[in-house]
């Protein structure tokens, strides 16, 4: 009889069991709900700041059950920093995000309180704008800072951009084209939605949450269909 060496079979046990828990691993990764944000720095950003509007709109997101990755497409000072192929950029799990100067706000001569639009309708929307100068305006109003004093400090641009980006999407992931009475899909943030913003209480309601889960699994499901059956995607110019 062929004696077993226990100390290898030990050691081929840990290896199996380290690539199956590997393998469950990446099996977690693979079905979770996540989409892509490409972002267009038409105004001009710094990196840190978009940084910090990114990680609070991913937490606003997380906290409604889903996972947000994010591609800097243009970078602040005009440069590709990602070319995105045809095919890639109109997948429904890709959403495209431009953040404008103020030149363009004002040429579209938009209310003081509106931060973005979420153009179009119908349910596999991909496209949303976010214009800077209006999200400095709302962060750095001086009745705020007056009024809630030291707890508007917390307030930042990047703050108010991210939450800012948060709503936008959520008018394509919600399928909706009206605003709710509270909550981060409010038309007009007052200055206690800010305040909220900034203790991580302006976020998706529970039912919100519920619906942006299902349209992200649509958007995921429906991108792995087309894919699966070899179905060849057109490419066309953003």
């Amino acid at each position: 009889m062929k004696r077993i060496n226990k100390t290898n079979l030990g050691l081929g046990l840990m290896v199996i069991g380290g690539l199956f828990g590997m393998t469950q691993k990446s099996a977690a990764q693979d079905t979770r709900l996540i989409f892509t944000v490409h972002i267009d720095n038409y105004a001009g950003i710094d990196s840190s700041t978009l940084a910090e509007a990114e990680n609070s709109a991913t937490a606003i997101f997380r906290k409604s059950g889903v996972e947000t990755r994010w591609v800097i497409a243009l970078g602040p000072s005009g440069e590709m920093l990602e070319y995105i192929s045809g095919s890639e950029s109109i997948k429904l799990t890709n959403l495209h995000l431009s953040i404008l100067p103020r030149v363009m706000s004002d040429r579209l001569g938009l209310p003081d309180k509106v931060t973005g639009l979420a153009p179009g309708n119908g349910a596999n929307r991909q496209h949303i704008y976010v214009f800077y100068s209006k999200v400095e305006a709302l962060a750095q109003n001086p009745a705020n800072q007056i009024i809630a004093g030291f707890r508007y400090f917390q307030v930042t641009k990047a703050l108010v951009l991210g939450h800012a980006i948060a709503h936008e999407i959520g008018h394509i992931l919600l399928n909706l084209d009206i605003h709710t009475p509270t909550g981060i899909m409010r038309g007009n943030w007052t200055m206690n939605d800010l305040l909220d913003a900034a203790s991580g209480r302006l976020v998706f309601s529970a039912q919100q949450a519920e619906v942006i889960q299902t349209e992200v699994v649509r958007r995921m499901g429906k991108q792995e269909k087309l894919e699966t059956a070899g179905i060849e995607i057109a490419s066309v110019e953003r």
